[in-house]
């Protein structure tokens, strides 16, 4: 299977980002796979035994559709890059900052054709996402009772501040990786923003569509049907939001938010 694919869909992101929720969009578009996060058992598999380009292309073949045969498809997350890139290209890893663009011009020698979707998110409501997420245990919601479990849970702003804040600068060195990618690679990839991609369907699924057909793809629908939804509503978001600010504020010494460094936003 792996040997006969010819094209590609891989969508890059990172966690908390609604990646997710892009991958079902694609797949219920059609003709473009069903992109999965078919790389996290490689890198357990990496930890223990050797893994090369063929396990590569193995988890990539898991992403092929009855349809579709000759698709492959995955999702990868910046902090996946360094096990794939040495999984192809043989040696020690790389930070994802060198294994990522390695990655991507892997993809376009391999494959005929390459449909590549890049997700962002705004860092510090990703390190708010990921700090709810793991202390709900809820990472992914499709049924309002749970949606209203998650909401309701006992999250107090001021034990969450120093997590978030933990995990901020991750998240913001890992965006700056997309970005670079987005920018090297603006003529043969899409970005798309959380935001985008939560508030407007209808128009993310015209730019899908429209960038998929320019990469020689031909997806099968016009329209795209969601099933998912947010853990957490814009209240409790904007109640934490709000609350990190003035966390942040405090611990680094400034009184005006609006003095806060211009790459947290």
């Amino acid at each position: 299977m792996p040997g006969s694919l010819d094209a590609l869909t891989l969508v890059l992101a990172t966690q908390r980002s609604g990646s997710t929720l892009l991958c079902r969009d694609i797949e219920s578009l059609g003709g473009l796979g069903g992109p999965r996060e078919y790389f996290l058992d490689l890198v357990e598999h990496a930890q223990h035994e050797s893994v090369s380009e063929v396990d590569v292309l193995e988890r990539i073949a898991r992403g092929v559709t009855d349809s579709d045969p000759g698709i492959g498809a995955v999702k990868m997350m910046v902090g996946q890059a360094p096990v794939v890139d040495a999984a192809i290209r043989g040696g020690r890893q790389r930070g994802p900052l060198v294994a990522l663009p390695r990655i991507v011009e892997w993809a376009f020698e391999r494959f005929e054709r390459v449909f590549m979707v890049i997700l962002v998110r705004n860092a510090m409501d990703q390190a708010i996402s990921h700090v709810v997420a793991s202390s709900t245990g809820i990472f992914h919601a499709t049924d309002v009772a749970e949606v209203q479990a998650a909401t309701a849970a006992d999250l107090v702003p001021a034990d969450l501040n120093p997590l978030i804040l933990a995990q901020l600068r991750r998240f913001l060195v890992q965006r700056g990786v997309l970005t670079q990618i987005g920018e090297e690679y603006a003529d043969r990839a899409l970005m798309l923003s959380y935001d985008e991609l939560t508030r407007r369907t209808e128009q993310t699924a015209d730019r899908l569509i429209v960038h998929a057909r320019t990469q020689g793809f031909m997806p099968r629908r016009t329209s795209i049907t969601r099933t998912m939804m947010k853990v957490i509503d814009e209240d409790l978001s904007d109640r934490l939001r709000q609350s990190f600010l003035a966390y942040l504020s405090t611990e680094t010494g400034l009184t005006d938010q609006q003095k806060l460094p211009p790459a947290i936003s």
